[in-house]
């Protein structure tokens, strides 16, 4: 429905919120103008007309806005809710946020691409899996090999010192 006037838009969602039958178009098929109108309904009894407007507006949003959005999930409300009180039409924007926070903390949220965080939060490292059995099989073999072979390495020095030395006498006694 991109291409209908603002005007079109709100007559469509008064109309389906009053209960009225929904205006027919030329190619388009009532089960879109009805899928736009439950749609767009909801969001208009929420928020106001504005919300319908085709323009895109990007607005910027603070470190505690996305953090409270966040924890708001976390609390249990769907993203779609939490993108809607933000006054979002979709909520791809909130899922990002979420992920970052549950994957990088508060400092995963500070981040934008090219801009450093701006207060001095260190990234937290994400949590370490445990080991699977043959992992740590694995693990506890290549310790045992790096033990033989630092301890050939430590022979094999000290006898390249030992044979050095003798070198070292054999050239004096002559």
């Amino acid at each position: 429905m991109a291409k209908y006037s603002l005007e079109f838009k709100l007559e469509v969602v008064k109309k389906f919120i009053a209960g009225e039958s929904l205006p027919k178009l030329k190619g388009v098929q009532d089960k879109t103008i009805l899928r736009y109108a439950q749609s767009r309904a909801k969001i208009y009894k929420e928020f106001d007309k504005n919300i319908l407007n085709p323009k895109i507006i990007y607005r910027t949003y603070t470190l505690a806005e996305k953090i409270k959005a966040c924890k708001e999930i976390i609390k249990g409300k769907s993203m779609r809710q939490v993108a809607r009180e933000l006054g979002m039409e979709s909520h791809g924007t909130v899922r990002r946020w979420y992920n970052d926070y549950i994957k990088h903390g508060i400092a995963g949220l500070q981040y934008r691409k090219g801009i450093k965080p701006i207060t001095s939060v260190k990234e937290t490292k994400p949590m370490k899996k445990p080991l699977t059995k043959d992992e740590r099989e694995e693990l506890i073999s290549l310790r045992k090999r790096n033990e033989i072979l630092e301890a050939e390495n430590d022979f094999l020095k000290k006898l390249n010192a030992l044979v050095s030395s003798k070198e070292g006498k054999d050239t004096k006694a002559k």
